[in-house]
């Protein structure tokens, strides 16, 4: 960037005039951004600054993901049925199903477009095969994860009830209306129990459970 300079007393002032350009409002996506990049970017973010792009930049950022995630989402309602007839049939569970797949769609999002380096062609060529692959995605990573937070929190607040462990695991899995093997999820559940929660399985039928320490 070539500025120029004028002479002040005994000082050389910039002649920094800013272009009149539009001014974008900043929605959600591009104000994650900027956080971001404040924090962690102080480079770009003065660069963008100095040059007068940092709100055109922003507003870039936030329009193209706000499509993808609308556009991923629509993809993965369609792909599981999630349409206007299950919303009027059972509006609770539509709400339920479509607010899984946005969450997963924005965490996968966030970590890896506003977060990091990563552009768009990067997202789809490998990021997006995660979203579309969307039981698998919630098997191996979410549902596991859940199961071992009910247990363990009704296990704490001594009020799990004297079921066998699959009972325990499919009223924990209700909510996702995806069918599981559940023999393939217990080694991860109980995983996650040891590691997060200090609890290990002592008997299936009924759950009993047992502090490490």
């Amino acid at each position: 960037m070539n500025i120029s300079y004028t002479k002040k007393g005994d000082y050389l002032l910039p002649n920094l005039i800013l272009k009149d350009k539009e001014q974008y409002n900043i929605g959600k996506y591009g104000l994650l951004r900027l956080q971001y990049i404040k924090r962690y970017k102080l480079g770009l973010y003065f660069d963008l600054l100095v040059n007068d792009n940092l709100n055109e930049y922003l507003h870039s950022i936030d329009t193209t993901v706000m499509e993808k995630v609308q556009k991923i989402i629509k993809e993965l309602a369609e792909k599981e049925n999630i349409n206007e007839k299950l919303k009027q049939d059972n509006q609770i569970l539509w709400v339920s199903k479509m607010n899984n797949i946005k969450n997963i769609v924005e965490e996968i999002i966030l970590k890896e477009y506003i977060y990091v380096w990563k552009t768009l062609e990067e997202f789809e060529r490998i990021y997006l095969p995660v979203c579309i692959n969307y039981d698998n995605y919630l098997k191996e990573f979410v549902i596991p994860d859940v199961v071992a937070f009910y247990i363990a929190d009704n296990f704490y607040k001594k009020v799990l009830s004297k079921a066998p462990l699959y009972n325990h695991i499919n009223s924990a899995i209700d909510i996702f209306n995806v069918r599981c093997d559940i023999d393939k999820l217990i080694p991860s559940i109980k995983k996650i129990l040891r590691i997060k929660y200090n609890l290990r399985i002592v008997k299936d039928n009924p759950l009993v459970l047992k502090k490490f320490y």
